[in-house]
This record gives C-alpha cells, structure tokens and sequence, in this order.
C-alpha cells in the first residue's frame, strides 16, 4: 500500500518511512504547503496514494482543505489526525491489516 502523510513532523520522517517499510508499506510524506509549485507535488502525492493520513496540528486550515479536496477528487480515503507519530502509524497499520483479514475471512 502506498500512503502519503501531509504535515506532521519532519524530525519523524525517516522514523515513519521506517515503520511502513516494516510492515510491507511504501510512504510518502508532503509538509503540507500547498501553493505553488508544493500544490503539484501535493497534488501528484494524492493521485499516487492508496490512502492519506492528514495531520492536523501542524498544518494550515488551508493546506488540510487542500488536501480533502484532492482526495476527495481523486478517490481517495483520508485519515484526519491531530497528531501522528511513530506508534499512531503502527496502530493504523495493525487496523487496517486486521480490518482486511476480518473481511476476507
């Protein structure tokens, strides 16, 4: 699965694309500017994601639309969250694994 992270910290990043690596998932992440050139970068993440995790408490109101509105176009789902951090990803990971399993079962 490929996920595309927008905002958050960059510190985390290497930490996160760590953490999907492990567990069998490609990670893209955008600092969540989303004007001028940004927006095409942001716009391209969106269009090449499985899924998108927004953060919320380092973003802009602005970019956080954006970024719905991409989504939202392209058919993508989105995960809103105030914080993201290392174990939050795990746990997502762990839900959506479990949520697969239990529908192919």
């Amino acid at each position: 699965m490929h996920i595309g992270i927008v905002g958050g910290l960059d510190r985390l990043e290497e930490r996160l694309r760590n953490v999907a690596r492990e567990a069998g998932h490609e990670l893209e992440v955008h600092a969540g500017v989303a004007s001028g050139p940004a927006f095409h970068r942001l716009k391209n993440m969106v269009e090449r994601a499985d899924v998108l995790v927004i953060v919320t408490d380092v973003n802009s109101h602005f970019a956080v639309i954006q970024t719905r509105k991409l989504a939202k176009e392209a058919g993508r789902p989105v995960v809103l969250l105030r914080k993201l951090g290392v174990s939050k990803l795990r746990d997502l990971l762990n839900q959506r694994l479990e949520s697969r399993t239990a529908l192919a079962a």
